[in-house]
């Protein structure tokens, strides 16, 4: 059972398995060239190594695609099997350059993607292929409406069921046996119309400098808005604005002062210049360092967190606070009071 073994020994296993999966992966491409040079996928009745990915290995289509374009790429260029056996580069990056390198390039290409993550890469190829032109556009579309299933009742208990059949009497004569009569034609039944509603599609193009502040304005986001969608994040990022410089929503807000609750019902909160400087001095990311020393990387569901917790005495002086990812704060709670104390905690919030 993987839940008797020791930490150290889990991570070993794992670090193994992806070593042998990467092997794995690079066998892979190496039967996926040859069927296709045998003309395999033909025989048995696919188009195409990607209709055979799809249809008898059972892939979903982008990892199909993501797949033969590798196979297609290590068959070119041997020397980049290596590269995805130490996991220097991976599928995903080596699929995006796939169609684009040449022998006089690939050398450098494989020196650029080194180590890069498929967002970078991505990049990278958007770089050096031909440039789109595209107008800002806004226009009404239908699309389904979501349907909400019904739930479906709930089940007759066991018990209910031998109680039904229970009270039926021991001794009942069976019922007489009729002869069988033809079974009627099935009626077509029409399929119900599609529920659809309008929306409207909106199409823009952004440098860089934008997606640096949506990623901001996402992350910012994260702890108020339960699912972020690019709709969520313009939709709260308007709603402050006009709040903030529309005259009749200052207007209104200016005679509806918020109760302020008592002492008795509050704790004393952060300073919001505080927070501020936390967040600035932990650069905006979760500080949470493993015992390998790897620190964690999320920016998002960040929380400022009392390294002595409030309840055993600490306070909000900056130097006893730090920024950590819901995830972690919660684990160091954890550490501190124990998993069934905090789970009685937030329980009772």
């Amino acid at each position: 059972m993987l839940s008797s073994i020791p930490d150290h020994e889990l991570i070993a296993r794992l670090e193994a398995l992806r070593r042998d999966e990467r092997d794995a992966a690079i066998d892979l491409l190496h039967h996926l060239n040859e069927v296709e040079r045998r003309s395999l996928h033909l025989r048995l009745g696919y188009p195409s190594l990607f209709a055979y990915c799809t249809g008898h290995l059972c892939y979903a289509e982008f990892d199909a695609v993501r797949r033969v374009q590798s196979a297609r790429c290590l068959l070119r260029f041997p020397r980049v099997g290596p590269l995805l056996q130490c996991g220097d580069i991976n599928l995903m990056t080596l699929g995006l350059i796939a169609n684009i390198v040449t022998e006089p390039t690939i050398d450098q290409w494989l020196e650029r993607i080194h180590g890069k993550s498929q967002r970078e890469v991505e990049a990278m190829v958007a770089a050096v292929r031909a440039p789109i032109s595209l107008r800002d556009r806004a226009r009404v579309v239908n699309v389904p409406a979501p349907v909400e299933s019904p739930l479906p009742l709930a089940p007759v208990s066991r018990g209910a069921e031998d109680a039904r059949v229970s009270s039926e009497p021991l001794f009942a004569s069976p019922p007489p046996v009729e002869s069988p009569s033809p079974a009627p034609e099935p009626a077509t039944i029409p399929s119900p119309p599609v529920a659809t509603q309008p929306k409207v599609y909106i199409q823009f193009l952004v440098d860089r400098s934008f997606m640096t502040k949506y990623r901001m304005a996402f992350g910012v986001l994260s702890n108020r808005i339960p699912r972020l969608t690019f709709e969520a994040v313009f939709t709260a990022l308007l709603d402050d604005f006009i709040r903030r410089h529309e005259p009749v929503e200052r207007h209104h807000r200016r005679g509806q002062a918020p109760l302020r609750p008592s002492e008795s019902e509050r704790r004393e909160a952060i300073p919001v210049p505080t927070r501020d400087a936390v967040f600035a001095r932990d650069q905006g990311r979760c500080t949470f360092v493993g015992s390998d020393g790897k620190r964690c990387e999320e920016v998002l569901h960040l929380h400022v967190d009392h390294i002595k917790p409030v309840a055993r005495g600490g306070n909000n002086d900056i130097s006893n606070l730090r920024v950590l990812c819901a995830r972690h704060n919660r684990l160091q709670a954890e550490r501190l009071f124990g998993k069934n104390v905090m789970n009685a905690f937030r329980k009772h919030r």
